[in-house]
């Protein structure tokens, strides 16, 4: 390579320079690369994983007996989790339920597990709360959920809770949770030869999956463009099949997936009505579901509202006393910002208003251990609601 001076001599650059300059080129951007990871990694910190989940055989994973941890999102707070002696996520002793109170029973997947929120934060915890000070009799509250129980754990799952002599079960769901193959949740046949193994990835998809996955400062990125909910929503329509629980008519996947849930739902019901326990539904629709519901334009046909309609079509041919949050949710200005935007989950702020519609479901329930006291449970529902 040669270049012209001011007096119009030729000088040839150096084979070494050839050499040198893009090599001081990488340098320089893995240095800037490098300090935009360690800052995010300072100031955005995060420990995802819980130490008390353990592998389990017929699980597949729980959390050990007694045992007590700490995770947090990088984009939200440290959270303590404690796990009781039978390894629920739980306050109170897994032990026979104490003569005079009331015992909750919650199951299902992370969402209801309370993943990323402290423990007192979750939903169920704040329905415990709720009608403990409503009701003046203790509430026991056994949080048998975990991460992860969608499908092929959930009937395990509500197996577990109905064992524990629960004066109400509640369970929640949300679109994410019916992604995966509606088959997952039967039993496996023995395989009938040993699976062949799947060829490795390419090492260029490895690379990008491990930087995808451990890069702290593309995850702060992401964090800044999905706080705009307009934004996000508007990426998120783009997302393939994943999203179109959001368009009408269902498509053969999705609708493929309610049907397997309603056969799901419809065993639990019959074991629920067969112990005289009333089982609660929860639906808590997804933070781009939000933020359509909840001010967003929708586009052409894009119905937020379509999907949560079906799961109470499901829970009422089951006589499973159905709350729709999306509802709640839609009443509340910015409610996408009570969502951690990368995530997805919601925060201990979005949990306490699945908490206030719960607690107003259940004012409801006349004929139930909890009739003696449902008119101050609707009294303090209506009380308490607010607008964060």
């Amino acid at each position: 390579m040669d270049n012209t001076t001011d007096d119009g001599a030729r000088t040839v650059l150096a084979k070494r320079d050839l050499l040198i300059i893009p090599l001081i080129v990488v340098l320089t951007l893995a240095c800037l690369l490098g300090a935009s990871e360690m800052l995010a990694r300072y100031f955005y910190p995060a420990q995802p994983l819980d130490a008390c989940q353990v592998p389990d055989d017929t699980m597949g994973t729980r959390f050990k007996a007694g045992c007590t941890s700490t995770t947090k999102a990088p984009e939200g707070p440290w959270v303590t989790n404690h796990y009781n002696e039978c390894g629920f996520r739980s306050a109170a002793s897994c032990a026979l339920k104490p003569p005079g109170s009331l015992r909750v029973v919650a199951f299902g997947s992370s969402l209801t597990q309370g993943y990323l929120v402290p423990d007192e934060q979750s939903y169920p915890e704040r329905v415990g709360t709720a009608l403990g000070a409503i009701c003046h009799r203790p509430v026991d509250v056994q949080n048998v959920a975990s991460i992860g129980y969608n499908w092929s754990r959930a009937q395990l799952n509500f197996d577990e809770a109905i064992k524990l002599s629960p004066d109400v079960l509640i369970t929640s769901i949300v679109p994410f949770d019916l992604e995966r193959d509606p088959d997952s949740f039967a039993p496996a046949a023995a395989p009938s030869a040993p699976a062949t193994p799947a060829p490795p990835p390419p090492l260029l998809n490895r690379l990008y999956v491990a930087i995808k996955e451990q890069a702290r400062s593309a995850y702060v990125a992401q964090y800044f463009y999905f706080k705009n909910a307009q934004a996000f929503t508007d990426l998120y329509l783009h997302y393939g099949e994943k999203a179109n629980f959001l368009r009408t008519p269902f498509s053969p996947f999705w609708q493929t997936r309610l049907d397997s849930y309603e056969k799901l739902l419809a065993d639990m019901a019959r074991q629920a009505q067969a112990a005289q326990v009333p089982l609660v539904l929860v639906y808590v629709p997804q933070r781009a579901q939000v933020a359509l519901i909840s001010g967003t334009p929708a586009p052409e046909g894009v119905d937020p509202w379509a999907f949560s309609k079906a799961i109470g079509d499901i829970a009422r041919r089951h006589g499973i006393l159905y709350v729709n949050t999306s509802d709640d949710f839609s009443r509340l200005k910015n409610a996408a910002d009570l969502y951690y935007p990368v995530d997805g989950h919601p925060s201990g702020a979005g949990h306490a208003v699945i908490a206030d519609a719960v607690i107003s479901r259940l004012s409801t329930l006349s004929d139930t251990p909890l009739g003696s006291c449902t008119a101050l449970v609707a009294h303090a529902a209506l009380s308490q609601r607010t607008t964060p």
